[in-house]
């Protein structure tokens, strides 16, 4: 599985991303048996790297 994110600027530091990917990992694992999730995000994207660090990615 590979996941992504796109939210406007608008929707930035919200904890919506976080919400919405806790809920989606979840289901992946749980539901869809997956026993892996990657996700790619722009080298220059602090934000993103910081956010699936958190959710428990490796780099």
């Amino acid at each position: 599985m590979e996941l992504g994110i796109t939210f406007t600027p608008e929707a930035h530091g919200k904890g919506y991303a976080t919400e919405a990917l806790t809920a989606v990992i979840e289901y992946i694992f749980d539901e869809l048996d997956a026993h892996r999730i990657s996700a790619v995000t722009d080298a220059n994207n602090q934000a993103a790297k910081s956010l699936f660090l958190r959710l428990g990615f490796r780099q």
